[in-house]
């Protein structure tokens, strides 16, 4: 999971960094809240499924994920 947001996190570097005047620029932008808001409503649904397992660990890992995105 953890990989999985840094890849996003480094999605929106990678957005940002190349600009908007480009023409990837402008389809990753569009594109950038459909892959987030993916993410978040997977996350949910996994955390709703496993919080009889849930662990500490398991639960640093989705606060983690949560503060890769917004950071």
């Amino acid at each position: 999971m953890r990989r999985i947001a840094l890849r996003i996190w480094g999605f929106d570097l990678f957005t940002y960094c190349n600009g908007l005047g480009s023409l990837w620029g402008g389809i990753a932008i569009v594109f950038q809240p459909l892959i987030k808001s993916f993410f978040l409503f997977f996350l949910f649904f996994h955390f709703r499924a496993s919080i009889t397992l849930a662990t500490r660990t398991s639960f640093n890992l989705v606060i983690s994920c949560f503060s890769l995105l917004y950071s």
